[in-house]
């Protein structure tokens, strides 16, 4: 659910991930979309952390930003940025694109081998449950993948 909504494109949310290991961390994106889907078959995601600067503090100066989650191994991830391109492919097939520059925060001393093992790992559990999610959503309306490329960008931002 977000946080603020400033249009019907464009919202900061908050997340935190609870993973079985004792390790929490929570986020507070921007995130904006764009539709092209008329002049380029594709819908734009972006998003990045809220920070400091003095455009971060403008946005959030009527929301309340929750603190950040104070325990062993709590802390607060840094989203640089996260750029996701859906584009159709087929009327019944998108390609999904996805780049994210991500600190998370570990200062748990694991080589760069180690972490991107665990990441390749979290990406093979989590591909598979956004294609249910996508299946899923396909199944809702029979109309255009135009339509159901919109509805499926629309859950999976809101849920």
């Amino acid at each position: 659910m977000p946080v603020l909504s400033i249009d019907n494109s464009e919202f900061i949310t908050t997340m935190t991930l609870n993973p079985p290991f004792g390790i929490t961390r929570d986020i507070v994106v921007h995130a904006f979309g764009a539709n092209c889907l008329t002049d380029e078959n594709s819908m734009v995601l972006v998003t990045k952390s809220i920070g400091d600067s003095a455009h971060d503090q403008e946005i959030t100066a009527d929301i309340t930003i929750p603190p950040v989650n104070k325990g062993f191994f709590s802390d607060r991830v840094h989203l640089h940025h996260l750029y996701c391109v859906n584009t159709m492919t087929s009327p019944s097939s998108i390609k999904f694109t996805a780049v994210m520059k991500l600190d998370p925060k570990l200062s748990l001393g694991l080589p760069a081998s180690i972490l991107n093992w665990f990441i390749n790992q979290l990406a093979s559990v989590a591909f598979p449950l956004m294609r249910k999610q996508a299946i899923y959503v396909s199944t809702l309306c029979t109309t255009t993948s135009k339509d159901i490329m919109c509805h499926s960008v629309y859950v999976s931002m809101c849920c």
